[in-house]
């Protein structure tokens, strides 16, 4: 993100310049390399990690940073080439090993008990201490407040993690990481569901593990944020090492010149849409007093064709269950009509009727269907519910369906009969995309529709986007990164607690103007 309120680089007890020594380097790869059937997903990888230090590790969906993130973690074993921790050869065979190493890996899917309070979860599988054999709870959350203090952040340590928000979440794994004296940090796209406010309080721990010494490999697609934590950029693409190099030597620009190959003039226009059908003209989303369950506020606004309309909001402010109760997923009332016919709220089979779509943010538990190939899921609107005799399922108008939408999109992976949860993150989506424009969509609602996806697939994406409404089609879009926010949306609806707080067009839509809005009321 570009704008005002990117997180910033915080000077730490290293310099950000500075490029570490082979000699004193906390974890060095050397010419590590994974083969999987035919597909070489690893081409001698070798990098650095000093002590104290944050490296980038950027790259396109299929470049090669999640079989590298799983051979550090244990989880695979590599082919060829050697991991050093701290000078010492090392056999990571499982991923008890790298825990016995020090390498903690923190993925999307925090492993933490959600019943038991944050302090609880920090010390959780160690001895924990004991007054006349009970659970003292005082030193437990005396310890915890001082995890926390030691990354110069405050958290109530009582509270349950259900109740935690994202941040306090991933603050308290790298905070559990540090106790149990992990020398390496790798976190895998932690930002991903956060808004700004959230990214600069996680980066803050962040930066109070690196001021410990403790290495930090940080995994994002979210270059501005690569450019303001990190020390050193690491960019990879077809599976091999490309540059290491000085992040503050660097631009957004130059990254995805390293990440893609390709100059910005050289990148292709977006694909056009026009495979699922022609979009109806006359097809306008009206909300009238829109009132999801469990929130006292209500919201009104009016998309017509051809628009695109934004909902910036913070962590809470009802952006999702509006998108959701649209899609007939949520309870609500209220009135809702697409071209003069109203949608019976809370029925998802009364909005597909009315041909509403819906992406969700989780592509992965919401979206796609683990136990199909990319054909089934592109076409699984095509399968016909005959009563008497069960679904009906025609394979062959299923394959051509998907290589017309496979070509179209440029999804990479395997062709019709890949397995979908074999594709990258980018292509994941790009097949979420093309199901539900499959159906002739002619209202499509996207939550957080670029989450976890490289630069390309994000250029694709929102490309797509634009097309559809070219065509006439009405779409609301939630975004957490405002300048993409800005860069897709006629205008923009500024929602707080549920309710709208103001309403942006060109004039006056950029990131600082929504920041304004979302702080200067409640």
């Amino acid at each position: 993100m570009t704008h005002a309120a990117a997180p910033s680089a915080a000077a730490g007890p290293q310099s950000r310049s500075r490029l570490w020594a082979a000699d004193e380097a906390r974890l060095t790869v050397d010419g590590v390399s994974k083969r999987f059937g035919g597909v070489q997903a690893l081409r001698s990888a070798s990098f650095t990690v000093g002590p104290g230090q944050i490296l980038g590790l950027v790259g396109a969906n299929g470049a090669g940073k999640s079989t590298l993130i799983r051979i550090l973690g244990g989880v695979i074993g590599a082919d060829a080439g050697t991991i050093r921790l701290d000078g010492e050869e090392v056999a990571l065979r499982s991923p008890h090993e790298a825990l016995e190493h020090g390498i903690a890996v923190i993925h999307q899917e925090l492993q933490l008990v959600g019943a038991q309070t944050i302090a609880e979860n920090i010390f959780l599988g160690r001895e924990r201490p004991k007054r006349f054999g009970a659970l003292d709870w005082r030193s437990l959350n005396r310890g915890a407040v001082d995890a926390f203090a030691r990354l110069e952040i405050e958290i109530d340590v009582a509270k349950p993690v259900d109740e935690a928000s994202t941040w306090e979440r991933w603050a308290t794994t790298i905070a559990r990481a540090l106790t149990d004296r992990r020398r390496l940090l790798i976190l895998d796209e932690p930002t991903a569901a956060m808004d700004n406010e959230e990214v600069e309080k996680v980066f803050r721990a962040v930066r109070g593990a690196r001021d410990q010494g403790c290495s930090v490999i940080f995994v994002s697609h979210r270059l501005d944020e690569v450019l303001g934590l990190c020390d050193r950029v690491h960019a990879m693409r077809d599976g091999q090492t490309v540059a290491d190099v000085a992040a503050a030597d660097q631009s957004r620009q130059k990254l995805i010149h390293l990440i893609t190959g390709e100059r910005p003039e050289e990148v292709e226009a977006p694909p056009t849409v026009a495979a699922g059908g022609e979009v109806p003209a006359g097809a306008a989303l009206l909300v009238e007093n829109l009132t999801v369950a469990r929130r006292a506020r209500s919201v009104s606004f009016r998309v017509e064709p051809g628009e695109i309309v934004g909902l910036a909001g913070l962590v809470g402010s009802g952006r999702s269950t509006i998108l959701r109760a649209l899609a007939g997923c949520e309870r609500a009332t209220g009135t809702v009509r697409v071209g003069g016919e109203e949608l019976r709220l809370g029925s998802p089979g009364s909005a597909r009727a009315l041909r509403i779509g819906l992406v969700p943010e989780d592509r992965i538990e919401e979206g796609l269907i683990h136990s199909f190939t990319v054909a089934e899921n592109i076409a699984f609107g095509r399968r016909v519910n005959r009563e008497a005799g069960g679904i009906v399922v025609h394979h062959g108008a299923e394959t051509s369906c998907a290589r017309t939408w496979i070509e179209k999109l440029s999804i990479a992976g395997g062709g019709p009969e890949a397995d979908v949860l074999s594709l990258s993150g980018g292509n994941q989506q790009k097949t979420l995309f093309a199901r539900t424009l499959e159906r002739g969509v002619r209202v499509l609602l996207l939550d957080e529709p670029t989450r976890g996806v490289d630069v390309g697939a994000k250029a694709d994406l929102l490309g797509l986007v634009e097309e559809f409404a070219r065509e006439g089609g009405v779409c609301v879009v939630s975004l957490s990164d405002l300048d993409e926010l800005v860069e897709v949306s006629d205008r923009v609806i500024v929602l707080r607690e549920g309710a709208v707080v103001g309403v942006l067009t060109e004039e006056k839509m950029n990131p600082n103007q929504i920041l304004e809005e979302l702080y200067d009321h409640g």
